[in-house]
């Protein structure tokens, strides 16, 4: 740094201290200008504190009169839109009640607005703690207007009655209180985590879902579907948004959530209910409807759940039945065609040949639909053991879980409700029940031959994977996928995966301890499986060097012969 230094003949002013120097002009002491720079700092410091810390101690000291609770500190606002529009400045302009960080709803002030969970056409969600217990609870807030209050209402009747059985609380969502805070119907429920839908979208690519997974989950659904139908109850909005789980420590433990659409058997049925990915073929076509429809959302779901994508991905009920009819083959039977008020729309029901499906105008956001059948998607669609890996998972246990799947969602996704499977029967098919205790036993003699002989692997064939350009099929599938077979074992929990070394095959977690069961050497399996990469390298490593060796060799020989 440049340091000024005073010439010999500066001028000495002794009048004030024996050590002043009048500097001449132009030259700067940065001796000086250290303690001067710090004598700033310090000054800026305590501004800062007297501007924040220590502004409310100015102010006292000030003003006596003073106190701390009269100064206004906006609280953080949840609600969106946030500006005051209706009911005295309390709601906003969608007749959404202005909720508020720290602000008191309830009868005495009972519960404190902690943060917003959910907003939606009903209302909002809050989550909530109750000042007494420090309990936290979910609040729902209804609109403000008459017809979302009276769903409010009716929603709030359907789950009185679901809590007059205490040992099925575990099944349905536990209705704690309810009360009007301000003109707004609001219903206090347990606290749960996330639901499927938020838990699918923060992860990357399909979710990650075994067969074993879907069933649990599936058990704990149907449960609640059974005792439903037991109390006339039709739930009318099943999809991954309204399952919630209990906690984020187990994705098996679920609730069914959202009561606000849910109708009676016994009352006037209105076809304005269902999400479209999850609409029945009984709702779209206008036809008297009753618990069938929730299980074809519930065989929706199940389907998304493997597949990672809704099964039905459009927004267009025409582009919906088309999908339909591609998906399982077959068009509506007749006596469903002819009590649909709406049948006319979608099918030809004049001619001699038969009802036949109309085609449809398609709009400029719609997808192509997808000619393949719901077995070709169900068996054909890879399951991804890595996270860059496009082998196939084809052992036996796997397809036999497919086969298994294929079958229970054929016999859901049904156009006749009167053949659909209800919750009981589908409690009892064997997807469901062999989850529950599975039975492994020897493979016998045929067994063992058949499975060594070269079979057939299912998969969805190149015509339909190449015709599929919608949603439905988002496997990579190529014609030169390998398929995998492994030797049979009797412990058949056996996971392949494939590394940058090679495949390697290494035991999965299962019920049944097998200590012994910790790799198949390759030589045992080298007619049923493409050798490793690692051995393929040490081969060409060592041909290589063979090679490079006999050319040193006839070189050398070569050129021994030549001095001779």
């Amino acid at each position: 740094m440049y340091s000024a230094q005073l010439p010999i003949n500066s001028v000495v002013d002794v009048t004030d201290t024996p050590n002043a120097v009048t500097q001449k002009k132009g030259f700067v002491d940065f001796k000086n200008l250290k303690h001067t720079h710090s004598r700033l700092i310090k000054k800026q410091d305590s501004l800062l504190k007297k501007a924040s810390i220590h502004y409310l101690h100015i102010l006292e000291n000030r003003n006596p009169s003073y106190k701390k609770g009269s100064l206004y500190i906006p609280k953080r606002t949840l609600t969106n839109p946030r500006e005051p529009s209706k009911n005295d400045g309390y709601d906003n302009i969608n007749d959404d009640y202005i909720l508020r960080v720290e602000d008191t709803i309830g009868d005495n002030d009972k519960y404190e607005i902690m943060d917003l969970m959910g907003q939606g056409t009903f209302g909002q969600v809050a989550k909530c703690r109750v000042r007494k217990t420090n309990q936290l609870v979910a609040v729902k807030v209804i609109k403000r207007q008459p017809a979302f209050s009276m769903q409010g209402d009716k929603e709030i009747q359907i789950l009185l009655r679901l809590r007059d059985r205490p040992n099925k609380k575990d099944n349905f969502l536990q209705l704690q209180d309810c009360f009007t805070h301000r003109g707004h119907t609001c219903a206090v429920f347990e606290l749960l985590s996330i639901s499927l839908h938020k838990l699918f979208n923060q992860q990357k690519g399909r979710p990650n879902l075994t067969i074993s997974d879907i069933q649990k989950i599936s058990i704990n659904i149907l449960e609640t579907l059974a005792l439903l139908k037991e109390m006339g109850i039709i739930h009318t909005d099943l999809k991954p948004d309204n399952i919630l789980m209990k906690s984020l420590d187990d994705i098996h433990d679920v609730k069914l959530i959202d009561y606000g659409s849910a109708l009676l058997v016994t009352e006037s049925l209105n076809y304005y209910v269902q999400t479209a990915f999850y609409r029945s073929p009984e709702v779209i076509l206008h036809v008297p409807f009753n618990c069938a429809i929730d299980m074809w959302s519930f065989g929706c779901f199940v389907a998304e759940m493997f597949l990672g994508i809704p099964l039905f991905p459009s927004g267009n009920e025409y582009t919906l039945m088309q999908m339909m009819v591609s998906l399982l083959g077959c068009l509506p039977p007749d006596d469903m065609l002819k009590k649909g008020k709406r049948s006319n729309k979608f099918f030809h029901l004049k001619g001699d040949t038969g009802p036949k499906l109309r085609e449809s105008v398609k709009s400029s956001h719609d997808i192509t639909v997808s000619k393949s059948t719901l077995a070709d998607i169900i068996r054909g669609f890879k399951s991804f053991d890595g996270d860059d890996d496009d082998s196939v998972i084809n052992n036996d246990e796997d397809m036999l879980d497919r086969e298994r799947l294929l079958d229970f969602l054929s016999k859901i996704l049904v156009f006749d409700p009167n053949i659909r499977l209800d919750p009981m029967e589908a409690l009892q098919h064997s997807f469901i029940t062999s989850v529950a205790s599975p039975v492994i036993s020897e493979p016998s003699a045929v067994q063992l031959n058949n499975e060594l002989s070269p079979a057939p692997v299912h998969l969805s064939s190149p015509n339909a994977i190449a015709n599929n350009s919608s949603s439905i099929n988002t496997s990579r599938t190529t014609e030169e996928s390998p398929a995998i077979r492994t030797p049979p074992n009797p412990h058949r929990y056996i996971n392949l995966r494939k590394s940058k070394e090679g495949i390697l095959l290494s035991p999965s977690k299962s019920p049944y301890k097998s200590p012994d069961v910790t790799a198949i050497p390759y030589l045992e399996n080298k007619a049923l499986s493409p050798p490793p990469k690692k051995v393929l390298k040490s081969i060409l490593k060592k041909s290589l060097s063979l090679i490079t060796n006999n050319l040193f060799s006839h070189n050398n020989n070569l050129l021994n012969k030549t001095i001779r």
